[in-house]
């Protein structure tokens, strides 16, 4: 994951909350605790990201799951 370019690690963040139905920061606060949390979101706001960010398939999401569906359905 440390090889990720700015575009795919917002995209994972995405998908995570997508298919846990919980942010990344969630989990890494489950996980790893709330100071690594915190850390983590911290890191990412300076970049503009944010490990909260929801997953919004009828909204801002549509394509990207468009594209999900495809991929699950063996379309692409």
């Amino acid at each position: 994951m440390k090889k990720l370019t700015f575009s795919q690690g917002k995209l994972l963040i995405k998908l995570v909350n997508r298919q846990t139905d919980s942010s990344s920061y969630e989990l890494v606060k489950a996980f790893m605790g709330p100071f690594k949390a915190g850390f983590y979101q911290t890191f990412a706001a300076l970049f503009g990201a944010s490990l909260k960010k929801e997953y919004h398939p009828e909204g801002e999401d549509r394509l990207t799951e468009r594209v999900v569906l495809l991929v699950e359905n063996g379309q692409i």
